[in-house]
């Protein structure tokens, strides 16, 4: 009995080793271990190798100062406020578009106006102040950037973008019948950025300076931006902008600066 009982206990414990030691049944192959992570460890949650849009309508409220040289070697002041500007204002139209996937993204910028009477009376030659000066300037941005920071939520992140494209310029002065109208195209290098503030507000600063054309341009914009929604993005801060172009063919020259509140809602998606 007691030789039958070891037998007994010895056949099982033996079970669970040979069940344990046991290859998986015929017919199937052993699947791949594979280590569970939680959700973004190890990967970049914003390479996701999707495409982004956005679409902008930014209204720049510029004030515009500076001089103008005609053919004629004369020196023309040029200034009018915002609201002076808007009194004087033809026709303007502004937008801004830019796609990205991945890392790397394209955009495309344009601004338009028209103004008429814009001679600064007041620091115009006696023999000026007769004259009537009506301006029209194009700025469009053709442009490439690559992400080289982004962090923190997909709605609201912070992120830092480096900027090469083209800024191309048309400019025309009226001065009574007479027409003179330059064009040019720029190299345009700059930097621009996002910081989040929770997952709502956020500060947008940006820096460029643009040359070959002109003899040198800068662009400066500060802004404070709400993402109100996934896909809805508003924002109120500054531009500022100078422009210094001599044509030598033409003997004349356009150095102008534009400064003012600007107000921008984008869409993406």
């Amino acid at each position: 009995m007691k030789v039958l009982l070891v037998g007994i206990a010895a056949l099982t414990l033996a079970q669970p080793a040979k069940a344990q030691n046991a290859g998986p049944p015929v017919g199937t192959e052993p699947k791949p271990y594979v280590e569970e992570r939680p959700r973004g460890v190890g990967t970049d949650p914003f390479d996701d190798d999707q495409w982004h849009f956005q679409v902008g309508i930014p209204l720049w409220m510029t004030s515009v100062s500076g001089d103008i040289f005609t053919p004629a070697d004369r020196a023309i002041p040029v200034s009018a406020s915002f609201s002076q500007a808007i009194s004087h204002l033809t026709f303007g139209l502004m937008g801004h578009a830019e796609a990205k996937r991945n890392r790397i993204g394209f955009g495309v910028d344009l601004f338009y106006v028209n103004l008429s009477d814009t001679l600064d009376v007041d620091k115009a030659d006696a023999s000026l102040k007769s004259l009537t000066l009506g301006t029209k300037q194009v700025f469009g941005e053709l442009f490439t950037f690559y992400r080289a920071i982004e962090q923190g939520n997909r709605q609201n992140p912070g992120y830092v973008d480096f900027i090469l494209g083209t800024r191309y310029y048309w400019t025309q002065s009226q001065i009574n019948a007479r027409e003179n109208s330059m064009g040019w195209l720029d190299l345009m290098l700059g930097f621009r950025g996002q910081l989040a503030f929770g997952e709502h507000f956020n500060i947008r600063p940006r820096a460029d300076f643009a040359f070959f054309g002109s003899e040198f341009t800068w662009n400066l914009i500060g802004e404070a931006g709400w993402t109100f929604s996934e896909h809805w993005f508003a924002s109120l801060g500054y531009r500022a902008m100078d422009i210094e172009r001599q044509n030598n063919e033409k003997n004349s020259s356009w150095n102008v600066n534009y400064h003012g509140p600007q107000v921008n809602v984008v869409f993406n998606w």
